[in-house]
């Protein structure tokens, strides 16, 4: 009796599945990371301008000055908004890709699971056909002495 090809080759494909899984997932973290490292590199340029804004206004400065002054903090201020938006999809999108390398993770355990079966029932009618052998000649060698 000869291992089935099957049962290996859906192992071998679900452990290719659970690899591009998580290369999805590290993917997906280096995303979240950039994102927060982009909201930081924000907040501080609008704390510094936030700063230079104020030592601005202690100084005689015309109207539309402190204007572009407030329309720059507004748009650095919308950015942010915007990374933490990009930021939550993204936490939500890693959320599904553990999820989607969980089922794959127990998929891989099932075929994994299946081929040990498959070569556990080999190796037990190998050990019967074994048995009937050695039955078998025990009983030609009684046979041949009597």
């Amino acid at each position: 009796m000869k291992a089935r090809a099957a049962w290996p080759l859906l192992a071998q494909k679900a452990e290719d599945a659970v690899n591009a899984t998580m290369v999805e997932l590290v993917a997906s973290r280096k995303r979240i990371e950039h994102l927060q490292t982009n909201r930081v590199r924000m907040i501080n340029i609008y704390e510094d301008y936030k700063q230079r804004a104020a030592l601005a206004q202690q100084q005689l400065h015309t109207m539309s000055q402190t204007t572009s002054y407030r329309h720059y903090m507004l748009q650095l201020q919308e950015l942010v908004q915007r990374v933490d938006q990009d930021l939550q999809l993204a936490f939500h999108d890693q959320q599904q890709i553990k999820s989607k390398l969980l089922k794959a993770e127990q998929h891989l355990m099932r075929m994994q699971s299946l081929v040990e079966r498959d070569l556990e029932a080999i190796r037990k009618h190998n050990r019967v056909q074994d048995q009937k052998q050695m039955d078998a000649l025990g009983l030609t060698l009684f046979n041949l002495r009597s």
